[in-house]
């Protein structure tokens, strides 16, 4: 398969050591910026974006792009999705909030996810648990929690695990 790619512009800022200047995000989204008046064209023409990164954290070139407005239900619309949706490291968190709510802090040895599906915005998310079996770990007497996040339709959303002291 063959595709026509045009890249309609550059932008350049001056690029520096980690701290001395302004946060990744924001150089990229100013690089972003420039790129866009120098092709003449509105982040609303655009049908894809890439973003990499060498020293940011994972998703700084994605937050560029936000900070330029390549985000919201038309950006989500373009790419396929029928509406936004929630970062899968929310969904996370919800999932270790539930657990921590559980469980004391202190008490967890262990705690993984896998993502499994994209949670649309506004979804009824249940958090449950269930001990999956009684491990040695390091040495302690603990159990192992089978988790899962599911939205209103039962929908998996997120699985995972965590190994509690008991």
């Amino acid at each position: 398969m063959t595709s026509n790619v045009c890249v309609a512009g550059v932008g350049m800022i001056p690029f520096v050591k980690p701290g001395a200047n302004a946060p990744y995000p924001v150089m990229g989204a100013e690089a972003t910026r420039l790129a866009l008046a120098d092709a003449g064209v509105g982040y609303d023409m655009i049908q894809q974006a890439y973003a990499g990164y060498v020293y940011g954290d994972s998703t700084c070139g994605q937050r560029a792009l936000y900070q330029v407005g390549m985000t919201g239900i038309d950006f989500a619309k373009a790419a396929g999705y029928p509406d936004v949706f929630a970062h899968g490291m929310l969904v996370m968190g919800y999932l270790g909030q539930a657990l921590t709510d559980a469980v004391s802090p202190p008490q967890l040895r262990a705690f993984s996810t896998r993502f499994v599906a994209i949670t649309q915005l506004g979804a009824r998310l249940t958090c449950e648990g269930h001990v999956s079996e009684f491990v040695d770990h390091d040495g302690e007497r603990c159990a192992k929690l089978a988790l899962t996040t599911k939205d209103e339709n039962g929908d998996l959303k997120l699985s995972g695990e965590a190994v509690i002291a008991l």
